[in-house]
């Protein structure tokens, strides 16, 4: 599992290196940043979408990072979980602390985002507290809360897709590191539980399609603006994808490492 996670970590890095150099040094990184805010400034014609976005950054300050991130480290600690309980506390501290050096002393004010590193911290955060059977379903939850975050700051012209995906990518990098340096210790799962992890995150995909679908329904009108804004829809999927890969990627490297040790020992 360590040599995995350094494997996911560095890759995450690697990413994000290659994210700022196509978006600040080359013609066509700052061409597509510009050309995509201006498609998404564009479409605010859609209420219910705005204010859906709008709601989702609402969420993200230094308050719900304190509470949830605190939530997170007690219940560690009441489930018996203390490196992970620090785990999680160094990955939010870590990666947050690490967006907001590279945003004053970069010269880049708003790469990375903020938003989208305590969205996709929170969400690996989740993924170290949660027990081995629960870690996918964790995982594809937090991917789904962080990329809404995420898509919600480029709908809201309040960041560039670059600034968002280095956000995700320095979340990952951190999560992958602390991974490595604090491995988990495998344990037996109770009967039952991964297959209940798995129907459970099933369920939540199946809810995710039908809230996109009850949306197209509601609001024809979204895929016209798909149509019309091609860019901006790949831009958004993208990101969407990045947050999954990154949420879920780790998820699955811990859930597999610690499920193949547990059948070792036993």
């Amino acid at each position: 599992m360590r040599r995995a996670l350094v494997l996911y970590a560095g890759a995450c890095l690697a990413l994000f290196l290659a994210v700022f150099l196509f978006a600040f040094h080359t013609s066509r990184g700052a061409r597509w940043d510009a050309e995509i805010l201006r498609a998404a400034t564009a479409g605010r014609d859609i209420p219910t979408v705005q204010s859906a976005s709008e709601g989702l950054i609402e969420t993200i300050s230094i308050g719900s990072l304190v509470l949830l991130g605190g939530g997170l480290f007690v219940v560690a600690l009441l489930l018996g979980r203390s490196r992970a309980a620090f785990g999680a506390l160094i990955v939010l501290g870590g990666a947050n602390a690490t967006t907001q050096l590279l945003k004053h002393t970069g010269g880049h004010d708003l790469f990375p985002s903020g938003h989208a590193t305590v969205a996709m911290s929170l969400a690996l955060a989740a993924v170290i507290v949660a027990p081995p059977s629960w870690k996918l379903l964790a995982g594809l939850l937090g991917a789904i809360y962080a990329a809404g975050v995420g898509v919600s700051l480029v709908i809201q012209a309040a960041h560039n897709p670059s600034d968002v995906a280095a956000g995700y990518l320095m979340a990952g990098g951190w999560a992958g590191v602390v991974g490595a340096l604090l491995p988990e210790r495998p344990s037996r799962p109770r009967k039952g539980s991964r297959r209940a992890g798995l129907a459970i995150a099933g369920l939540a995909v199946l809810g995710f399609a039908v809230a996109v679908a009850v949306a197209v329904v509601e609001h024809p009108g979204i895929v016209v603006r798909v149509e019309d804004r091609t860019k901006l829809v790949f831009a958004l999927t993208v990101l969407a994808g990045l947050a999954l890969a990154v949420a879920v990627g780790f998820a699955a490297i811990q859930a597999i490492a610690l499920r193949s040790a547990s059948t070792t020992r036993s």
